[in-house]
C-alpha cells in the first residue's frame, strides 16, 4: 500500500495559527496597547478571519488560562488553542460579548499591588469601531498626545462603568482589547476615561 501524499494545502495550518501571522498580530497589539482607543485594521493580516481569533490564537497557549463563557470561539478553535479552561475570577484572558449588559456576577482578576499583572486582559466583541459609530467617551492618559473619542456601536455603556471599577485602584486593573470584525482597539488600565454625558 502506498501513502497518498499531501498537498501543501492540505498540511498548510489555518490562518490563525500560522507563526507569521502571530507574530504580525503580536505587534499590531503592541502597538494597540502603546496607543490606546488607536484602531488597528488587521484584515492584510488575517483576511477574513476575526480580530478576536486572531488576538486569542496569538496570546493563549496551554499556559494560559482562558475564559469564554458565552461560547464565542466555538469548540474547533479551543481545541486549536489547546488553551486551559478556567471560571472568570481565575481566567488570565476573558472573551466577551459586549452587546449586552456586564454579567452580574463577573468578576475578574484586577491582581494585587505586589503582583498587579496578575489580572486579566478583557477581549470584548462590539459590533464597530470608529465612525460613523457613536462617542461614548473621551481618552486621557499614556500613549495620547491629545484627546480621543471612544466611538463604539454594539458596546453596552455597563462594560465602561464597570472597568472604571475595576481600574479604580492603579496599579491593580484589567486591560481591555475591543474587537469589530477585523478591527482592534486597546484600552489598558493606564487609560482614563470620561463617559459621554460627563459620568
Amino acid at each position: 500500500m502506498t501513502m497518498r501524499r499531501m498537498t501543501m494545502p492540505e498540511l498548510a495550518l489555518p490562518t490563525l495559527w500560522q507563526s507569521e501571522v502571530q507574530q504580525q498580530v503580536y505587534r499590531q497589539l503592541l502597538q494597540a496597547m502603546a496607543y490606546p482607543g488607536r484602531i488597528a485594521e488587521l484584515r492584510s493580516i488575517i483576511a477574513d478571519e476575526s480580530a478576536m481569533g486572531a488576538v486569542i490564537a496569538t496570546m493563549v497557549d496551554p499556559a494560559v488560562q482562558l475564559c469564554d463563557p458565552q461560547g464565542l470561539l466555538g469548540e474547533e478553535f479551543l481545541r486549536f488553542s489547546h488553551a486551559c479552561l478556567a471560571p472568570p475570577e481565575a481566567a488570565d484572558w476573558l472573551v466577551l460579548d459586549g452587546e449586552n449588559p456586564v454579567p452580574q456576577a463577573l468578576a475578574p482578576a484586577i491582581g494585587s499591588l505586589e503582583e498587579p499583572e496578575r489580572s486579566a486582559t478583557l477581549v470584548i466583541q462590539v459590533e464597530a469601531l470608529g465612525d460613523p459609530a457613536p462617542t461614548l467617551g473621551i481618552l486621557r492618559g499614556p500613549g495620547l498626545k491629545t484627546d480621543l473619542a471612544l466611538k463604539a456601536r454594539g458596546f453596552h455603556p455597563s462594560w465602561l462603568s464597570a472597568r472604571a471599577q475595576w481600574c479604580a485602584k492603579f496599579p491593580q486593573g484589567v486591560d481591555c482589547i475591543l474587537c469589530a470584525g477585523q478591527s482592534m482597539l486597546a484600552l489598558p488600565r493606564t487609560t482614563l476615561i470620561t463617559l459621554s454625558g460627563g459620568q
